[in-house]
C-alpha cells in the first residue's frame, strides 16, 4: 500500500454499520465533468467514493441471485471483479476484506459485500469517519433505474452539460468513435430516463448543469452535500493544490488526452466552444437528433425547423445508431471478460 494512502481499518466497523451506509451514484454523459464530481467528493472527509471502475452492475449481473455466501463465493466474486483492471488499480486489500465479510456470512448479500469494498478503497485523502459511500460512472445515465434497484436507499447526483459541447469532446477523444449521431442520441435517451426519474423519485435526484456547477462550484457542492445530508467541507475546492497525491490515486484517469484539466482550478472556459469550434452542418444535425430534449434541459437551438431536406440529412445518422443498439445486444450475449475487450474497442 502507498504510503500517502488513507486505508480504513475495517475492523473498527460493526457489521450494522456497513448494512446502514447510505450509498450515492454520480450519473451523467462522459465529458461532462463526472469525473470532476467524484474527484470533489473524495476530498470530503466524509465520503468514500473511488476511481471509476465499472463492477456493481456486471457483478448483480452475475452474482445478484446469490442467496448464501461463503468462502468459495466471494473468491469467485474477486475473481470476476478483478477481471476489471480499473479496480486493480483502487489496490483494496482483498484478505482484509475477505477475512471482515467471513466473520459475517449470516447477514451478507451482494449489496453488503460491495459496501465493504468501497469502504476498504485507500483513499489519497485523508478520511475521518465515513458517513456516505459513492460511485461514479459516465455509463450509468444510460440505465439509472438499475441503480435505484440494487440500491434502494440510493440517491443520484446528475450532470449534464450542452449536448453541443458535450459532441465537440466526445468527438476530440474520439468516445463512441466521434459519432454525432450516435453521441447526440444518447445524450437525449439519458435525459429523458433522468427526467422519468426524477418524476418517480424527486427526493433522490439532484440535477445540475455543468456550466452553473463550474460558474459557482462552491454553491453547487454546498447544495449537494445538504442533498445528501452531510456538511459541507472547503477541503473539497482544495483538491487542485494536491496535484501529485490526486493523479497517483487517479491513473486511469490521469491520461491528458481525457482529464488533462482536471487538476487544474475550476473554470468557465470550455463553457459554450461551440459557437466558435462547430460547423453549422453539426450544429443542425445535433439539434435535429436532440429535438426539444435541448429545451427540456435548459439549452436553446439554433436550427428548429425539420423539413423533408432535414430528414434525409440525417437518415444515414439513425440508420448507424439503430445497428450500434443492436450490436450491443448481441455484445451483451458475450461473456465479461470478452465482451469489456469488444465494449473498449467500440466506445
Amino acid at each position: 500500500m502507498e504510503n500517502n494512502r488513507m486505508e480504513i481499518d475495517l475492523e473498527k466497523f460493526l457489521i450494522s454499520e456497513v448494512l446502514n451506509l447510505p450509498f450515492f451514484f454520480i450519473i451523467g454523459r462522459p465529458r461532462s465533468g463526472t469525473t470532476l464530481l467524484q474527484t470533489l467528493c473524495d476530498a470530503h472527509p466524509n465520503i468514500q467514493i473511488p476511481p471509476e471502475a465499472r463492477i456493481i452492475k456486471e457483478s448483480f449481473y452475475r452474482f445478484g441471485q446469490v442467496k448464501s455466501w461463503n468462502e468459495k463465493r466471494l473468491n469467485e466474486l474477486f475473481d470476476f471483479i478483478r477481471l476489471n483492471p480499473k479496480f486493480i488499480e483502487w489496490k483494496v486489500d482483498e484478505n482484509k476484506v475477505k477475512s471482515f465479510l467471513m466473520k459475517h456470512l449470516e447477514v451478507l448479500n451482494l449489496k453488503t459485500i460491495l459496501k465493504v469494498i468501497y469502504l476498504a478503497y485507500p483513499s489519497v485523502y485523508h478520511k475521518k469517519s465515513i458517513l456516505i459511500l459513492g460511485d461514479k460512472n459516465p455509463n450509468y445515465s444510460r440505465m439509472p433505474e438499475d441503480f435505484l434497484e440494487y440500491f434502494p436507499e440510493a440517491k443520484i447526483i446528475h450532470v449534464v452539460r450542452d449536448y453541443r459541447d458535450h459532441i465537440l469532446s466526445m468527438k476530440r477523444v474520439k468516445l463512441l468513435k466521434g459519432n454525432l449521431p450516435l453521441i447526440a442520441t444518447i445524450w437525449r435517451n439519458s435525459q429523458e430516463k433522468i427526467f422519468s426519474l426524477q418524476l418517480r423519485y424527486p427526493e433522490r435526484i439532484f440535477s445540475y448543469k455543468y456550466e452553473d456547477f463550474v460558474g459557482n462550484p462552491e454553491h453547487y457542492l454546498k447544495e449537494m452535500c445538504d442533498f445528501l445530508k452531510i456538511e459541507y467541507k472547503p477541503q473539497m475546492l482544495l483538491y487542485s493544490g494536491l496535484r501529485e497525491q490526486s493523479r497517483e490515486g487517479n491513473k486511469f484517469i490521469a491520461n491528458d488526452m481525457f482529464h488533462g484539466n482536471l487538476f487544474k482550478p475550476i473554470t468557465s472556459d470550455n463553457v459554450n466552444k461551440w459557437k466558435e469550434k462547430m460547423r453549422d452542418r453539426d450544429i443542425r444535425r445535433a439539434d435535429v437528433f436532440v429535438g426539444t430534449w435541448a429545451e427540456r434541459s435548459g439549452y436553446e437551438r439554433v436550427f428548429r425547423t425539420h423539413g423533408i431536406g432535414n430528414f434525409f440529412r440525417v437518415l444515414p445518422g439513425y440508420l448507424y445508431v439503430y445497428a450500434y443498439h443492436l450490436m450491443n445486444f448481441f455484445i451483451f450475449l458475450v461473456p465479461p471478460k470478452y465482451r469489456r475487450k469488444i465494449r473498449y474497442y467500440f466506445n
